[in-house]
């Protein structure tokens, strides 16, 4: 025993704590570069299917640096139509920061590539509060299915970019101190090949326009929506109020407005009978009044 308590006084123990620290690194990072992936694919993709009539499928579920993870190629489609995609993610990245824990935050940044853009963000939870911000970076929407969506009632082509940020901050457990907003830029934007209920309407392309909604405790208020094209131009305005007991009881009142040109409102038909009449601006009118399960429009 002597022996021994002699033969650790004569370790250097700055020498040891250092091997000790990088066998303990070595062995952290040998658990993560061998962690069964493929488990948690498996178990994402039945979480997908499990919401609802889609099937989700991913590409592959892989280490990205330290204490990251990167998947590749989620998709989730129409159970019914599989040709029908409803959501086609190239790639996604997550990514820990490990000094925020020492801190006793959680701090997790992510990168989403798709549709010819991509979305970088970071979520931060605290005691507290927590807190979510997003930009947007060149979602082209023609890259996204709209034809395959709108198969069933018609069929429209759209094209566009999209742009902007979106970041909300609440407080845990209370709803009263949430708050947030949205900010989208919509350019280039553009309709073609636009025909429903056996009616085709000329095509419309849009001057640069922009989406704003903030929000305050469970209000949504939408204080920005206008777009101006060459046949057709929309604004709305309003505001939605979340029942968290109850969704569907969630009221509504937003007031919609369109101008339609003379050959888009000769392609309406009988239809353009019941607009109404238009404000001295040339703009028809109509407000969803009600909650969300008994909405109510009114001209």
């Amino acid at each position: 025993m002597r022996k021994f308590l002699l033969w650790l006084k004569s370790l250097n123990r700055k020498q040891v704590a250092a091997d000790a620290g990088i066998f303990i690194g070595l062995f952290f990072v040998f658990l993560y570069l061998t962690f069964p992936y493929d488990i948690i694919r498996d178990t994402v993709v039945q979480r997908i299917e499990s919401q609802g009539k889609v099937t989700a499928s991913i590409g592959s579920i892989e280490p990205f640096r330290l204490f990251g993870v990167r998947i590749k190629d989620l998709k989730v489609a129409d159970a019914e139509e599989p040709a029908k995609v409803l959501l086609n993610i190239d790639e996604t990245r997550v990514r820990i920061r490990p000094t925020e824990l020492l801190l006793g935050r959680l701090w997790i940044d992510f990168d989403v590539y798709a549709y010819g853009g991509g979305v970088a963000g970071s979520y931060c939870r605290r005691k507290t509060a927590n807190d979510l911000a997003m930009n947007f970076v060149d979602f082209r929407l023609a890259k996204y299915g709209f034809r395959d969506l709108a198969r069933k009632f018609g069929q429209i082509d759209v094209d566009g970019v999209i742009g902007g940020d979106f970041n909300m901050h609440f407080a845990s457990g209370s709803h009263k101190s949430t708050s947030g907003a949205l900010n989208l830029n919509l350019n280039k934007l553009r309709i073609a090949n636009l025909n429903f209920n056996n009616k085709t309407f000329p095509n419309i392309n849009f001057e640069p326009g922009r989406l704003s909604m903030e929000m305050q405790q469970q209000i949504f208020k939408l204080s920005d929506f206008t777009l101006k094209g060459d046949n057709l131009s929309l604004k709305a305005s309003g505001q939605v109020t979340i029942n968290q007991d109850n969704p569907k009881k969630s009221r509504v009142n937003v007031s919609f407005k369109f101008k339609p040109s003379e050959e888009f409102e000769q392609s309406l038909g009988i239809i353009a009978m019941g607009l109404g009449e238009a404000d001295p601006d040339g703009y028809y009118g109509y407000t969803l009044n009600g909650p969300f399960d008994n909405l109510t429009p009114h001209k």
